[in-house]
Parts: C-alpha cells; sequence; structure tokens
C-alpha cells in the first residue's frame, strides 16, 4: 500500500512537472493577439472618454462666462432716459473695452453694431471682465453680446414665444443674447433673457 501511495505521488509530480515546462506556441500566440485586439480598444475608449470629460468642462466655463456676463448686463437700467432711448453707449460711457461705465443695457450694444466714431467690438478673445482686463484663464473663449429691440413677445397655447425686432429703441422690450464660444466658434453656449421696462 505504501509503495502504491509513493509511485501515485512520483507518477502525478512527474506528470505535472512535465506539462508545466511551459506554455505550446498557440497559447502564446493566442494571448498575443487578445492583447494586440484589446490594448487599442481600451486605448481608444480612454481616449473617447477624456476628451467628452475635457469637452463637458469647456461647456461649463462657457455657461459660467455666459451667466455673468448677463447678470452684469442685468444690474443696468433699462433704457438712459425716455429722451434717449439710444441704441448704443452715449459719449464718455466708452473707453477701449471697459465697460463699468456702461449705465443702461443698449450700450452693450458696441459687441455687435457700429456706432458713430466707433468700430463694433464684435466677438472678443479671450473674454474681458467688465474692467476690460482680459480673462487669460478663459484663452479658448469669445463673448458676444446682441441687444434687439422687440415688440411684446406674443404666445398662444401651443406657440412659443415669437419676437418682431424693431429698429428703434422707444419699444418696452429688449431682446439681449449673450454669446460665448470655442473651438473656432463650432461650440457655443448661448443665452437669450427678454426685458421688459418698469
Amino acid at each position: 500500500m505504501v509503495y502504491w501511495r509513493k509511485h501515485f505521488y512520483y507518477n502525478t509530480f512527474a506528470c505535472r512537472l512535465k506539462h508545466a515546462m511551459g506554455f505550446t506556441l498557440i497559447e502564446v500566440m493566442l494571448t498575443l493577439t487578445l492583447f494586440a485586439i484589446g490594448i487599442p480598444v481600451a486605448a481608444y475608449l480612454f481616449s473617447v472618454a477624456f476628451k467628452e470629460e475635457q469637452g463637458t468642462s469647456l461647456h461649463t466655463q462657457a455657461a459660467f462666462l455666459a451667466a455673468e456676463l448677463m447678470d452684469e448686463i442685468s444690474q443696468r437700467r433699462f433704457r438712459e432716459s425716455t429722451l434717449l432711448p439710444g441704441n448704443s453707449p452715449d459719449a464718455g460711457e466708452l473707453s477701449a473695452l471697459d465697460r463699468r461705465n456702461f449705465n443702461d443695457i443698449d450700450d452693450y450694444s458696441i459687441f455687435s453694431e457700429d456706432i458713430p466714431g466707433q468700430n463694433a467690438w464684435g466677438a472678443l478673445t479671450p473674454p474681458r471682465d467688465e474692467a476690460g482686463n482680459s480673462l487669460s484663464n478663459y484663452s479658448k473663449f469669445s463673448q458676444w453680446v446682441q441687444i434687439q429691440n422687440i415688440l411684446p413677445p406674443t404666445s398662444g397655447p401651443t406657440v412659443r414665444a415669437s419676437y418682431s425686432i424693431q429698429t428703434e429703441g422707444t419699444t418696452d422690450f429688449k431682446l439681449v443674447t449673450v454669446k460665448i464660444s470655442w473651438d473656432s466658434g463650432k461650440r457655443d453656449v448661448t443665452l437669450y433673457k427678454v426685458f421688459a421696462k418698469q
């Protein structure tokens, strides 16, 4: 009986040792093939996820910039006065790219419209703060504002609000558009807000 156990042990150990010497060529080739297919797929999925995360971050930053600029505009008067309805900055309100002297909503039309003696600013890249200082941390973005005088918005139970644009500034409603764009203008965040005279 002892002989049989000893013989069985040696035979099993020898059998294990014989098969444990290495891998077959087919096993090695199969493993290399799986790695050759799996690694590029994993790298591609990682790069797509990284780009999506970066795009989400840029969208969030743009939304923040747009909200800040819309908030700045919201703090201004609706109109300079009934005698001067105006559609642009008045004398003394415009100093380079400084917006601190802007006192009514129409002053922000300088982004999109030429005024006497001053060309429109256009889309500012990089965006500027209220004092006209460049926001260097946001150099990928540009900011743009459009002010439009509109008639009272009309809507029905199944129709979205529609706006009739007016050229003169005596209306009691203004449609303000703030646009922050990046990626050469291919992507943007645009906010719209209707202001009413109170």
